[in-house]
């Protein structure tokens, strides 16, 4: 409740738009929801394997955007036959492979270090992309 009425305040004193404080919020939630994966899929390693753990993780989001964007915009809910490969590639390389290995790392170190880490490597990729471009 603080973070709110202090951003509140701030917003006020420097006159910038009345929902800053709303806003600063739903980004203070996401990011907690975010650093709240890292504990709960420890928790959930006890019971289950990471490949089992991210394919289904992966189907429940898959299932709900598909269900947003059908809801939201029935017109624009199509795939075309040459948009598949891309997707699949997108899934396995940029989405399945770095949970899988999430949620590896989590059976051997805290949760607190995977996510420092995982956080981390955005900014080795960019400083990597820099040196080398």
């Amino acid at each position: 409740m603080w973070f709110l009425l202090f951003t509140k305040l701030i917003a006020n004193d420097i006159g910038i738009n009345k929902n800053l404080g709303i806003r600063m919020f739903q980004v203070f939630f996401m990011y907690a929801l975010f650093a709240s994966i890292f504990p709960i899929g420890k928790l959930t390693l006890q019971y289950t394997s990471p490949y089992f753990l991210t394919g289904t993780r992966m189907l429940l989001a898959g299932f709900i955007l598909l269900a947003y964007q059908y809801l939201r915009h029935p017109k624009q809910f199509y795939l075309k036959a040459k948009h598949i490969p891309l997707l699949l590639g997108i899934t396995v390389f940029n989405v399945f492979i770095t949970n899988v290995f999430e949620f590896w790392s989590l059976q051997y170190m805290t949760a607190g270090n995977t996510s420092l880490v995982y956080t981390l490597t955005i900014f080795l990729n960019c400083t990597r992309i820099l040196i080398f471009l």
